[in-house]
């Protein structure tokens, strides 16, 4: 998935924070699910994915020297099932400029969120 931000003239610190929780019961006990997960084509973690656990795993500071940063989700060799994610942040922060002439900050809340994203996954269980 791409994710874009707004474009910097200098190059800006990128913070992810990946959610991974698995509700549901998988097809077999054997069944293992295990995330590689790239930033860019890097790969930053490998997570193994349990049955009612949430695991986060955040990536920071990516430094980013175009304003998109590809994030992808791989199953691992060991993994039997295909990646899964429950919820994905992601944010920067820009610096202070101080206008002096005109009395104001630009930027005043350290760190000011300018990206922020949430993918949610949503099981919806059905009661025989």
């Amino acid at each position: 998935m791409t994710v874009d931000f707004p474009p910097q003239s200098t190059p800006q610190s990128a913070y992810f924070v990946f959610y991974f929780t698995e509700m549901a019961i998988r097809p077999s006990p054997s069944d293992t699910r295990v995330v590689d997960v790239y930033v860019n084509g890097v790969r930053k973690a490998t997570v193994a994915v349990e049955v009612k656990q949430c695991k986060v795993v955040t990536v920071y500071p990516e430094i980013l020297v175009d304003p998109t940063a590809n994030v992808t989700l791989a199953a691992a060799d060991s993994s039997t099932l295909p990646p899964i994610i429950s919820a994905m942040e992601v944010f920067t922060t820009v610096d202070h400029v101080q206008d002096h002439d005109k009395g104001f900050t630009v930027g005043a809340y350290d760190p000011l969120i300018l990206a922020f994203v949430i993918l949610i996954h949503v099981f919806v269980v059905r009661q025989y």
